[in-house]
């Protein structure tokens, strides 16, 4: 039934896909065009299965992507998950600012490509058991010592631990290294 192809020249899926875009978009006369572009693509190529945003010009798509991405917004915003930057405390701002920016490219040492490689990275459904990146100096200290953020969130304030030892160290409340240390360590990186 997958290939039962209809007198536009599309199958099955491909108009249940348009149908469900329908009711999603709310710019109707994009859409239709876009319906139009689909339909004559697919005439020319009947051997290419093109995707329904290729019909789309870029300025529709962001126009879509947009007001998606609003509507997104408000659902998360309302579910209390995202929270808009005035609403948020001093600490709860200063906490996302210091935040690591880099992934994991940064010069590491043996033990801690060692313990990526073995272990991967951490993920609450699929690996309990892999590694995060810690602050060796607190994001808590940078805050009460009035630090700046990109001291706090420099990769030479970045260390490669196991996630439970990072479940540990966040009850002890310990710092793995003095701010002068870091910013001896931040004058040297590379």
């Amino acid at each position: 039934m997958k290939n039962d192809i209809d007198e536009n020249g599309l199958n099955i899926i491909q108009r249940r896909t348009i149908k469900a875009n329908k009711s999603k978009i709310d710019f109707p006369e994009a859409q239709n065009e876009a319906i139009k572009k689909f339909k004559i693509f697919r005439k020319e190529h009947p051997e290419r299965f093109p995707s329904f945003w290729e019909t789309f010009t870029n300025e529709d798509r962001k126009n879509v992507i947009d007001k998606r991405n609003k509507t997104m917004r408000k659902t998360m915003e309302s579910k209390g998950k995202w929270k808009i930057f005035k609403n948020m405390d001093d600490y709860e701002l200063y906490f996302k600012r210091s935040s690591f920016k880099f992934g994991f490219n940064f010069p590491m040492s043996k033990k801690e490509k060692y313990l990526l490689e073995t272990k991967g990275i951490f993920s609450a459904k699929h690996n309990s058991r892999g590694v995060v990146r810690d602050h060796l100096l607190s994001r808590r200290y940078g805050f009460e010592n009035n630090i700046p953020v990109w001291i706090i969130s420099h990769p030479a304030n970045c260390e490669i631990i196991l996630h439970s030892e990072n479940v540990r160290r966040s009850f002890t409340n310990d710092n793995q290294i003095t701010l002068e240390e870091l910013l001896e360590k931040i004058s040297q990186y590379k």
